[in-house]
C-alpha cells in the first residue's frame, strides 16, 4: 500500500484497516513513519472519521511545516519531504506514542511526503516521448 501526504495541508488518507484488527474495541491507530534517507522516525495518532469503520477507514493527517505538533490528533511535522516507510498498530490506548506498546501490527507500507510545488507523476512536463534507437537490419 503506499500513501501521499503533501506537506503544510491537511491530508485525507484512506485505508482498510478495521478487517485486520483482532483486538476488543475501542482500539485507536498508531502510526510509525521512518524516512528512508535519514532514518528519524516520527510517531502519531490519528482519528477515524470513516462514517462506516467496518468497510473503509479514513484519517484526517495535518502535515505543519512550522508550528506546533500534536502527536495524539493527527498533527504532525514529516521532515524532509521525500519516502517514508510506514507501519500501522492497533492498540486500546489513545495516547501511546510507543510501537513496542501497541497492541497489534496491522499494516505496513510506503509514504511520499511531497512538497506543495512537486510536480505530480502524471503532470505533462512538455518533453517528447519519441524514442529512437538503432537498428542495423533496416
Amino acid at each position: 500500500m503506499s500513501i501521499k501526504i503533501t506537506r503544510n495541508t491537511t491530508n485525507n488518507v484512506v485505508l482498510t484497516l478495521t478487517e485486520k484488527v483482532t483486538i476488543s474495541a475501542p482500539y485507536y491507530f498508531l502510526f510509525s513513519f521512518t524516512n528512508q534517507d535519514t532514518n528519524s522516525t516520527k510517531n502519531f495518532i490519528a482519528s477515524d472519521t470513516s462514517s462506516y469503520p467496518n468497510r473503509y477507514n479514513e484519517f484526517s493527517v495535518q502535515e505543519v511545516n512550522s508550528g506546533s505538533e500534536n502527536l495524539t490528533s493527527g498533527i504532525v511535522n514529516l521532515l524532509p519531504a521525500g519516502f517514508w516507510n510506514y507501519k500501522i498498530y492497533a492498540q486500546t490506548s489513545s495516547s501511546n506514542l510507543v510501537p513496542a506498546n501497541a497492541n497489534q501490527l496491522v499494516e505496513e507500507g510506503i509514504v511520499r511526503v511531497m512538497d506543495n510545488d512537486v510536480l505530480s507523476f502524471n503532470e505533462y512536463d512538455g518533453q517528447s516521448t519519441t524514442v529512437k534507437y538503432y537498428n542495423p537490419e533496416e
